[in-house]
């Protein structure tokens, strides 16, 4: 995407956490050249609070040219964290908003794309926000992204600031004269745009890598407590993955069709972050034996599709949904 000016007006709203030091100058970088000049991060801890504080003061390239802004309010888990903030408290100055997770990055697919920034299409339309689709993207890779991605019934929003009171769920904006979502009766659904209409979508980057799935499952319990998904020895007695890394090996193996060469996500990660993360939760060995497996389970499953194609439900299902119904390892074993 070319166009400096294309999310002119418009802040970014995004939670972190520490796992994604490795990532956060990537996103932060991606909505810069775009043209973001405010950037609002949500914490829930004290230690996340710093953490971010210290590293929009340490990006040169933010700092000298960006309104940014921590807010912190302890929370059981990040869904609950935008739950208890309004628009007043986060007192965003730009006419538009929106609200992103670090591994979201907004992108044009094909050639025919919009050329003027997205604030001046709603104001022409007369439109309170657009409903930004998923281009969802999953790689195996350590250091490579996917060029493409698949598109998937799932989207987030940008609304008008002074339209919006709060925020009804990660995905959608609670708005003024309604207590229901967006696109609920009380809203008319032309005043929601469809980004698809004009090939803009979100690639959602579900896994940047293997170690990437494997941070944001060890470390979870950091942001869900009442999860307990860390028994990483379990998985690897029974020679089984864990089903978060079930899910990358299924996703992974989709044929995309959302061209998203836009996104360049592992240009400005921090591998060394994200090794030193790794590190202080899994042990070499219990990493080689993990990625061993997930290269099996890759493989295993890969032939499993080939054989039972009806099996892939792109974009008709939820993402969680879709990893609890992935065969074992043990079944696919026996399978082959």
């Amino acid at each position: 995407m070319s166009k400096k000016n294309f999310l002119k007006g418009v802040a970014i709203v995004f939670r972190f956490w520490f796992g994604e030091i490795p990532y956060i100058d990537s996103f932060l970088m991606h909505y810069k050249k775009l043209g973001v000049v405010e950037f609002i991060g949500l914490t829930k801890s004290n230690n996340d609070m710093n953490l971010l504080k210290d590293i929009f003061k340490k990006n040169s390239r933010l700092a000298s040219s960006a309104y940014l802004k921590v807010i912190n309010k302890p929370a059981i888990n990040p869904d609950e964290l935008l739950h208890k903030i309004t628009m007043k408290e986060l007192n965003i100055k730009e006419r538009f908003v929106l609200h992103l997770d670090c591994d979201e990055y907004l992108i044009q697919n094909g050639s025919q794309r919009y050329q003027k920034p997205i604030s001046e299409l709603l104001d022409e339309n007369e439109n309170d926000g657009i409903d930004l689709y998923w281009a969802f993207a999953c790689s195996s890779s350590l250091k490579i992204s996917k060029s493409f991605a698949v598109e998937w019934a799932r989207k987030k929003q940008m609304g008008r600031t002074d339209k919006i009171t709060s925020f009804g769920s990660p995905h959608k904006f609670l708005y003024i004269n309604s207590n229901k979502y967006s696109n609920s009766k009380n809203i008319s659904k032309t005043q929601i745009l469809d980004s698809r209409l004009f090939n803009i979508y979100l690639a959602h980057f579900m896994a940047r890598s293997i170690n990437d799935t494997l941070i944001r499952i060890i470390a979870s319990d950091f942001n869900y407590k009442n999860r307990k998904i860390n028994s990483i020895d379990s998985y690897l007695k029974d020679h089984e993955l864990p089903t978060r890394l079930k899910g990358n090996c299924y996703f992974d193996l989709l044929e995309g069709n959302i061209r998203i060469i836009d996104a360049v996500p592992q240009k400005n990660y921090n591998f060394n972050s994200e090794k030193k993360i790794l590190n202080k939760y899994i042990s070499k060995n219990d990493l080689i034996n993990l990625k061993e497996l997930y290269l099996e389970y890759y493989f295993l499953l890969n032939r499993f599709i080939n054989k039972n194609p009806d099996f892939v439900k792109k974009g008709k299902m939820g993402i969680r949904n879709i990893e609890r119904m992935l065969p074992k390892m043990s079944e696919l074993r026996k399978l082959s």
